[in-house]
Order: structure tokens, then sequence, then C-alpha cells
């Protein structure tokens, strides 16, 4: 299988326990960690193999369209209000949610 860039939107509970097994996941070619707050995407992000962190809220569709860009998969882990915005926009960018 070819390897392939996973995109987790949410840095709490949820997000962090699928980051850090996507990172061990040999499949897996590049991990996008993204949270609207900075502190949490870093803390995140900096000890993982595969990772690097992007800042984006998740209110703006296109914002999340744009990291949803090039992405074979975006898994969210984010409150369910935000639910729609996140599937349209993996939707758009032709990315498995």
């Amino acid at each position: 299988m070819t390897p392939k860039k996973v995109l987790v939107l949410g840095t709490g509970a949820q997000g962090t326990v699928a980051a850090r097994r996507l990172d061990e996941d040999p499949l897996v070619s590049e991990l996008i960690c993204a949270s609207k707050r900075a502190e949490a995407v870093e803390r995140l992000a900096g000890p993982l193999k595969k990772a690097k962190g992007i800042v984006i809220d998740a209110k703006d569709r296109e914002a999340v369209f744009k990291a949803a860009q090039g992405a074979d998969l975006v898994v969210n882990a984010l409150p369910l209000e935000w639910t729609k915005n996140v599937f349209d926009a993996a939707l758009a960018a032709k990315a498995d949610y």
C-alpha cells in the first residue's frame, strides 16, 4: 500500500491518541496535527516523528479545506458543532473522512 498523508483535527484526548497511533503506523508517511491553539498543536506535534503542526480554526471551512488538500484521510477529533464544516472540507478536498 502507498504511504498516506493524514490530517488530524483536534488536540484533545481523542486527537492526541489518534495522532500518536498514526505516527507509529508504517502506512502513514505524513501527519498534520491541527487546532486553533498554537501551544496545543506544538505540544502534540512536537514529539511525534512524522508530524507537523498547523493552527487553524474549524469555523473557517476554507481553512480546513486548505489544510485537507493533498491529505488521504481527515480525522475529526473536534466537538460535534464543527462536524459539518470538517466533513464538507474533506469532501471538497477529496479526502477520506
